[in-house]
């Protein structure tokens, strides 16, 4: 098999990993993450469809992906391990790109079971906050975690982020609404050279 970063779009790597853009080709693997990992997830995640789980749905999810980095609306990760090309180890994502006077965007995160508490959300989180710094030029990352979260807090804090408050009831999930602390880092060497 074809080493799976070796389509194009953006790639990060690391001492372990390979971050690269997922595409429609990656639909079986993410539908098999998605699977492996409904239940160490689903407590921090909205509730799912059973078609979420699915080849069909992340085909159609996947499609657009690229183009929204080419947009420079969204930056998606699939962290795939070096050591074995065809295994999905996590995910690790920009949203809601915003440029002009803000120039933000939200970090969201998760990892492969099998591969918890192993440092892959940090050594993936930290690559990501490095290409967002320097190759995307943005000046500021904002992550919300469900305060209960001490793995996920633990990641943030060790990747720069400072708690900056609480979000009241900001997102829904499987048990309703939920608070989320705000966390965020800056970057000191902003360039401000993207409009």
């Amino acid at each position: 098999m074809t080493a799976p970063w070796a389509e194009g779009g953006v790639h990060v790597l690391t001492e372990r990993l390979v971050l690269r853009t997922p595409t429609e080709a990656d639909a079986e693997q993410f539908a098999a993450y998605r699977l492996r990992n409904r239940e160490a997830h689903g407590w921090t995640e909205p509730p799912r469809a059973e078609e979420y789980f699915t080849a069909d749905y992340w085909r159609r999810a996947l499609g657009p992906v690229p183009g929204r980095a080419m947009a420079d609306t969204e930056y998606r990760f699939a962290a795939w391990s070096l050591a074995d090309p065809d295994q999905l180890v996590g995910l690790v994502n920009l949203y809601n790109v915003v440029r002009g006077p803000v120039q933000c965007a939200l970090l969201g995160y998760s990892v492969d079971v099998a591969h918890m508490g192993r440092g892959y959300a940090t050594e993936g989180v930290t690559a990501v906050v490095n290409w967002a710094f320097q190759e995307a030029d943005l000046m500021r990352l904002e992550a919300g975690v469900l305060p209960r979260n001490a793995a996920s807090v633990r990641v943030l804090e060790k990747c720069g982020f400072r708690r900056v408050g609480t979000m009241r009831r900001s997102l829904r999930l499987a048990g309703g609404w939920e608070d989320h602390d705000l966390y965020d880092q800056t970057n000191p060497a902003h360039r401000g050279s993207r409009p």
